[in-house]
């Protein structure tokens, strides 16, 4: 099981990491990627993301940017059912 969610996560992250790459190329909107950008930290914080960060080293500079960021309660969108 911890390989299948392993590589789902990684699969969903690597959606971000293309993005990411796209901001910094200049090719994505600063608007589009603020707004993912605050959904996948918002996920990020979650547990199972916490261990995926800490076993898996590729997406460091992204996560390390997320952890830069500084969020807008108004706007960050979780997935968490407790408030």
């Amino acid at each position: 099981e911890l390989r299948s969610y392993t590589w789902i996560v990684r699969s969903y992250v690597n959606l971000y990491e293309n993005l990411f790459e796209q901001f910094q190329r200049g090719n994505c909107p600063q608007s589009f990627w603020h707004k993912s950008a605050l959904e996948l930290k918002a996920i990020s914080a979650t547990p199972g993301m916490k261990f995926f960060r800490e076993q898996n080293t590729f997406h460091q500079e992204l996560f390390e940017f997320l952890d830069r960021m500084e969020e807008d309660p108004g706007k960050v969108i979780t997935l968490s059912l407790k408030h």
